[in-house]
């Protein structure tokens, strides 16, 4: 009996470390999309993300290292993608050239993961819930006003109940810690409704999310 009972808790360990090892090793995959025209076809749901040139998430975003400082989910209407986002006039459509425009031509689309497309209807439907609000300059986890990756966030977690990205706080996103005191005085003057230590969802942290993979990227 004692045997069989090692030889199945060795057995437990494999399996352990073998979802472990795939877990640790998932990551963004790059898949080729439909063409038509020459142009790839996009879907509703699909995650689209650049550097915008608009300054519509102040001045923290902008000292902050990343490649990507605004995200937007893409849903087609009437066979035709439009970008859904929460820019300073609020949470509405713009067209794929216009979001085009704001990144100089550049931009990163991103899928859900086949093992979570079911999900997608949802998280369409969650979006389209926050159709007109205001945007949130003050960048709250809250349903009254929204930003860009806080739209996209919440989209996928309410309505899919899949986390896409990393929570961080403000202070760790501008890295405060590594300035002097006069930076951080200057960055209270720009920031004065943000608490340092209030969290956030960062744009970045969407576009490099595992959950989705690569599948358009302009130059």
């Amino acid at each position: 009996m004692l045997n069989y009972n090692l030889k199945f808790f060795g057995f437990l360990i494999l399996v352990f470390l073998f979802i472990f090892i795939i877990s640790c090793g998932e990551k963004q995959g790059e898949l080729e999309p439909d063409y038509i025209d020459g142009k790839p076809v996009f879907e509703s749901g699909d995650i689209i993300g650049h550097y915008s040139n608009a300054d519509f998430l102040g001045f923290f975003r902008n000292v902050a290292k990343s490649d990507f400082n605004h995200v937007g989910i893409i849903i087609v209407n009437d066979g035709i993608p439009m970008v859904f986002e929460a820019t300073g006039g609020g949470v509405g459509f713009n067209s794929l050239d216009n979001f085009s425009a704001r990144g100089n031509g550049k931009y990163t689309v991103l899928r859900v993961k086949p093992e979570n497309s079911e999900i997608i209807s949802n998280v369409i439907e969650q979006a389209l819930f926050y159709n007109g609000i205001s945007y949130d300059n003050s960048f709250k986890f809250s349903d009254e006003k929204i930003y860009c990756s806080e739209l996209v966030y919440k989209a996928y977690q309410k309505g899919g109940n899949l986390k896409v990205g990393n929570i961080q706080q403000v202070k760790d996103v501008i890295g405060i810690q590594q300035y002097n005191p006069i930076f951080k005085g200057i960055a209270g003057n720009f920031v004065k409704d943000i608490s340092m230590d209030q969290e956030v969802i960062m744009p970045d942290s969407i576009m490099k999310s595992v959950k989705f993979n690569i599948i358009h990227q302009s130059n």
